[in-house]
């Protein structure tokens, strides 16, 4: 296609879509102006005009109604029932349906439009359908089935996205600049997420990124892939070939001048789409006007984008950011403009790049689309740190007036000095002590790295009493961080013991902020040791010392230890204001450092996950993540770690395991494969291939993780009852039923060795163990160990804690396939009902109850209900966490029986042909029982 065909392409469908808004009276005359006596684009225009106009039989309705009448009560395609036209393109026709079977949902329903079902055209809707389902993410619209008409035509159903565009939803609400940018960034990590997969969207536009309510909270979300073009990996594909890499297809005010040009495209062209919106979220307008960008002369939009500056945001009068104070509307504009750049070369290289700047911006740090020059960077440090460069200038400005004989200075300047002295005294102090202890203990000799670490603090103890007896505050301080390095060896009765101690004297002596920590330690030694209510207690009061020590950095630990400890006592919408506060404050304050600012993002992260809102929890790992350059190599796998635990519980164990094997390769090396924090990693990288089919990885690494737990202790220990309840569940995937049940018994008895026998943990091994034994017909011993468990969970737990849930709907499933039907009904109703309560809409979890609790409807004779809650579980399970999950299966085959009990032959028998191809191992044993 040459380069003035491909302007008329372009051209001709603008003005085609344009013509379809007007009657048809106005219609002739619109096409004769924009035309602008162009005979050859009048023709095509023309022509697709009456395309759209004729009656296709095998489209329209039979009775030769037109596309509005589909909308009647008869009218479905597939298990969609359509309900009203929501736009169209050039391409394509987009309706609001509705989905009946096997769940009940609205959805956009898109197909190609009559007569635009060219080969062309039909290509470039197959790209947009497999795009879709390519792009898994909270911020994109997901696809969620596709097919064929009866008459040969494809269409796809995609989540429906009820909001506006992302520009009118901030006006409208009058956002502040902060939260623009917030939701902004969102957009930015989606489209980021497409270009790692491959994919260019091409028309980023403000209708194309619209915003939906998900938990009141607002939720970026961009839609139409109907002209991306795939690039890297894919681009070798056919799904390429769809355009010439000169077609200037898009939207000319939000189009890159390459793109304008017809030359050839990469991420960067995103980049300035999306700098383009940025400028109107922030100016309400567009860069360029219609004046300057005529849609009637090609050439002259080729020329305004390719040498025309746009005049900066703040020079526009945005009201957005009006209350800036001039640098900082500076900074804004240089970010906005590097995202503008002419040549891609000058613009930032992706849109990460530019979600990082925009970070910086928020963060008050140095823009990297800024000036490098001294004076700017010495600012933004100043900006920063106003309390360290305060206190400089000031004695710095002592230091001058002294200097000059002001004596009142003078004097103020040497009682600094004498305290600065008095404090260099008790560092070297407390440095001779510690000295002193190494060099008493021989570590290498005694080959028992942990039991010397042991007796190091046993030894540093005596020595600190010695020392400071007499000096209240540090021997308060001391011994808060001896108590707080005995928790970390394990022994918590020490612990305790210590910090109580240190609590006392740091009250006495009247730190309040060492005070706070130490209250904080005690909270989570409480928590370890199975004493909720006190761990409350001592977090509440770890609040309360820092909210009257006045210390940002006080109270932002003590309020993220605080959120910890009300999610594991279950109460998680509190656990999230907690940890919201936390952020907060962190945010806001000059005090608090980025280490401890991101560990309260953890905190929030948390909550998030346990209240089954993972998507919003993954988020927030991410951007830690994304931030990561910027921390120690330490932190950064800290993160990842916690990431990769995150994305496993969303269901993405594929995606979590490079953040894991990253994580793990540091901390190997650093720590060394026998530490805890090393061992946690391997599990979940066991977890992680376990769940995406890979078993024998999984086993292996959980064996080596045994190996190595056992090099470090013979005692019990909570890691190793860990991996070996992981061990189980590798050998139950594998089939070694009876290698699972020894694995699951001995992990409860490491557990036993740790915590005791009244401890809520050994529910969690009972529960693996109970599982295993009802699979095998054991039911007796299976209740005899949920019932247990359930009573461990009860007596620790409030009644509403998921993980009380977690026990009573395996009871439930226990009694139901034991034919105990009224027993079993209380108890997965009540699960079903704590996970509602507790988790996030539509978690697997909540469908996984329901999909057992509709089971027990159906065998009550209440089929119809029955069916609508097994039905609607699977495609959430399975979503969720994926064909090679243990439970998955098991979904699929309830689903089944409940067609078949409700008399639906051929739904039961297209999903068996689902299990055959998803389970061909579990179809197989089904055919054989």
């Amino acid at each position: 296609m040459s380069a003035s065909s491909d302007e008329r392409f372009a051209r001709a469908h603008e003005i085609f879509n344009d013509a379809l808004e007007r009657g048809d009276a106005d219609r002739e005359a619109f096409v004769e102006r924009e035309c602008a006596s162009d005979a050859a684009l009048i023709e095509e225009v023309k022509a697709l005009l009456a395309a759209h106009d004729d009656t296709i039989p095998w489209i329209d309705d039979p009775a030769g109604g037109r596309w509005d009448d589909l909308a009647g009560e008869d009218q479905h395609i597939g298990p969609y029932r359509l309900v009203r036209e929501l736009g169209s393109g050039g391409m394509g026709v987009v309706w609001e349906a509705e989905q009946t079977e096997p769940v009940s949902r609205r959805v956009a329903l898109k197909l190609i439009r009559r007569g635009m079902d060219t080969r062309d055209i039909t290509r470039r809707f197959q790209l947009e359908r497999q795009t879709l389902f390519s792009l898994e993410h909270p911020h994109i619209a997901r696809a969620y089935d596709a097919g064929v008409t009866d008459d040969g035509r494809p269409y796809f159903a995609m989540e429906l996205v009820d909001g506006p565009p992302l520009t009118t939803y901030c006006e409208e609400e009058g956002l502040k600049l902060e939260e623009r940018v917030e939701l902004f960034l969102q957009f930015c990590r989606a489209v980021q997420f497409a270009h790692l997969r491959g994919v260019l969207h091409r028309d980023l536009k403000p209708s194309n990124v619209l915003v939906s309510r998900e938990q009141g909270d607002p939720v970026p979300k961009v839609i139409d892939f109907g002209i991306a073009k795939a690039i890297g990996p894919l681009a070798a594909s056919e799904r390429t070939q769809l355009t010439g890499a000169a077609q200037p297809i898009g939207t000319p005010e939000t189009m890159s001048p390459e793109q304008a040009h017809g030359s050839p495209l990469d991420v960067r062209t995103d980049v300035y789409s999306a700098g383009v919106l940025l400028y109107r979220l922030l100016t309400g307008r567009y860069p360029f006007n219609s004046e300057e960008l005529p849609s009637s002369d090609w050439s002259q939009v080729q020329k305004t984008l390719s040498t025309v500056l746009p005049e900066a945001p703040s020079a526009v009068g945005s009201e957005t950011a009006a209350d800036l104070p001039t640098r900082r509307q500076r900074e804004l504009d240089w970010i906005v403009l590097k995202a503008l750049a002419k040549e891609p070369e000058r613009r930032y290289q992706s849109m990460e790049e530019l979600a990082q700047d925009l970070e910086r911006f928020l963060r008050s740090e140095a823009v990297e689309a800024g000036p490098v020059s001294w004076p700017y960077r010495t600012r933004k440090f100043v900006e920063r740190n106003r309390v360290a460069v305060g206190v400089g200038a000031t004695i710095g400005l002592t230091v001058l007036l002294s200097a000059i004989g002001l004596g009142v200075q003078a004097v103020q300047l040497r009682a600094a000095l004498v305290e600065a002295e008095e404090r260099r005294q008790e560092a070297e102090e407390v440095s001779d002590l510690m000295s002193s202890l190494f060099r008493g203990a021989n570590v290498l000799a005694e080959g028992r790295r942990d039991v010397t670490a042991l007796e190091l603090l046993e030894r540093g103890e005596s020595e600190v009493r010695d020392t400071f007896g007499q000096r209240p505050l540090l021997l308060g301080r001391m011994l808060l961080r001896i108590g707080d390095s005995t928790r970390a060896l394990g022994d918590l009765p020490g612990a305790a013991q210590l910090l109580a101690e240190a609590a006392s004297v740091l009250e006495e002596a009247g730190d309040l902020e060492a005070l706070s920590a130490a209250q904080r330690q005690l909270a989570t030694v409480s928590l370890d040791q199975a004493q909720p209510e006190q761990a409350m207690a001592l977090a509440e009061a770890a609040v309360a010392t820092a909210r009257s020590a006045a210390n940002d950095v006080t109270l932002t630990e003590a309020l993220a230890a605080l959120s910890n400890v009300q999610v594991e006592r279950g109460e998680l919408e509190a656990a999230r204001e907690t940890a919201l506060e936390a952020v907060t404050l962190a945010a806001e304050s000059d005090e608090v450092p980025s280490a401890l600012s991101d560990e309260a993002l953890g905190a929030l992260a948390l909550t998030e996950m346990r209240s089954g809102r993972t998507n919003k929890a993954a988020n927030i790992f991410l951007d830690l993540e994304e931030r990561a350059e910027n921390a120690g190599v330490g932190v950064r796998s800290r993160r990842r770690a916690s990431l990769g635990l995150v994305l496993i519980e969303l269901g993405r164990s594929a995606e979590a395991l490079p953040f894991l094997e990253s994580a793990l390769e540091h901390q190997s090396e650093v720590l060394g494969r026998t530490h805890l924090d090393t061992l946690a990693t391997r599990t979940n990288i066991a977890l992680a291939a376990s769940n995406v089919g890979q078993l024998e990885r999984a086993r292996d690494t959980n064996l080596g993780s045994l190996e190595a737990m056992r090099e470090l202790t013979d005692e019990p220990h909570f890691f190793t009852a860990r991996f070996l309840n992981n061990l189980g569940l590798n050998l139950h995937g594998l089939g070694d039923l009876g290698g699972a049940e020894k694995a699951f018994r001995e992990a409860l008895e490491q557990q036993r060795g740790v915590v005791g026998d009244d401890h809520p943990n050994l529910a969690f091994h009972l529960s693996n163990l109970g599982r295993l034994l009802h699979e095998t017909g054991r039911w007796d011993e299976a209740e005899q160990a949920h019932r247990r468990a359930l009573r461990l969970r009860e007596k620790h737990l409030s009644p509403e804690h998921p993980s009380v849930s977690d026990t009573v709907v395996w009871l439930g499933a226990l009694l139901l396939d034991a034919g105990r039907l009224e027993e079993a009904v209380p108890y997965l109703e009540r699960g079903v009902a704590i996970r509602e309560a507790k988790l996030a809409e539509n978690n697997w979890r909540t469908a996984e109850a329901r999909s057992w609790l509709g089971s027990a409807r159906i065998a009550q004779g209440r089929v119809s209900r029955g069916l609508a809650l097994v039905a609607s579980a699977y495609p959430l399970i399975r979503e969720q966490r994926g064909d090679a999950w243990q439970r998955t299966a098991p979904a699929l085959e309830r689903l089944i029986s409940a067609f078949e009990a409700a008399g639906r032959p051929d739904e039961a028998e297209a999903h068996r042909r689902l299990l055959v191809e998803r389970h061909p191992e579990r179809a197989a044993e089904r055919e054989a029982l």
